[in-house]
């Protein structure tokens, strides 16, 4: 966490807005994926444990494939809690009164190109399995903007071609140009092209986190989809366009 501490503060100089919302109990933060996958969830994770004034730690589901990467998969469950992302798991770690973190959009944000940066994947891409969860166990719902992350690993085209050979989602590998150092090992069979969010350029990363809600038992979970779909696409929004500190 040391090492991911100095990356958060020097290397992206993560600027984190409302941290002091974060609230007890069970909790299920939800955000957008801003550009190539880990990077922001990692960034976000920091920022919760190391400097919110709760200092709480998020445990984030995560694609079944994640455990499968050398190292990162190791270090992500083993040293930072993150599980795969299946109800059974998210129920146990919402029974115990912490905290999860979970993207709505799944792995089709990866597939957005630079030039749709800072935006959410479309409106039938946003999952309602965390809704669905809080509506049963009561849990808080916290909404998460990042901003930032694309400009550490912009992705410069898609490939559907090496989607399939590394069983990427959606069948479409995002092209980066630290593709350069790791594709050709990749391909050879030494898989770096999981590091690809190390690799990342010095940006600014901005994190904004929104006010705390519940969803009842007898909510309507279509309609809590689009309103909170529309409400975390209007926070990244005015993230976006404001000016940098």
């Amino acid at each position: 966490m040391r090492f991911l501490n100095l990356y958060f503060e020097y290397w992206h100089r993560v600027s984190a807005e409302g941290l002091e919302k974060i609230p007890q109990g069970p909790m299920i933060a939800y955000g957008n994926h801003a550009g190539f996958n880990l990077l922001d969830a990692l960034m976000l994770m920091v920022a919760a444990r190391q400097h919110a004034p709760c200092r709480r730690p998020l445990r984030l589901l995560h694609h079944i494939g994640i455990e499968k990467m050398p190292l990162i998969g190791y270090f992500m469950q083993q040293r930072l809690g993150a599980v795969i992302g299946h109800p059974a798991n998210a129920d146990y770690i919402l029974g115990k009164g912490e905290a999860i973190l979970t993207y709505p959009e799944g792995g089709y944000s990866t597939s957005r190109p630079f030039t749709s940066r800072r935006s959410l994947s479309a409106l039938d891409h946003f999952g309602a399995g965390f809704l669905r969860l809080a509506a049963r166990t009561g849990a808080w719902l916290l909404p998460v903007a990042t901003v930032g992350c694309e400009e550490a690993i912009p992705t410069l085209a898609l490939s559907r071609r090496l989607g399939r050979h590394f069983k990427f989602d959606q069948s479409l590998y995002p092209v980066v140009p630290q593709s350069a150092v790791t594709l050709l090992p990749s391909l050879l069979g030494v898989p770096l092209h999981h590091f690809h969010f190390l690799m990342g350029f010095p940006s600014h990363i901005r994190i904004r986190v929104g006010t705390p809600w519940k969803l009842g038992p007898n909510a309507d979970i279509e309609a809590a989809r689009q309103s909170s779909y529309h409400a975390l696409a209007g926070m990244v929004a005015c993230l976006a366009n404001e000016p940098c500190p």
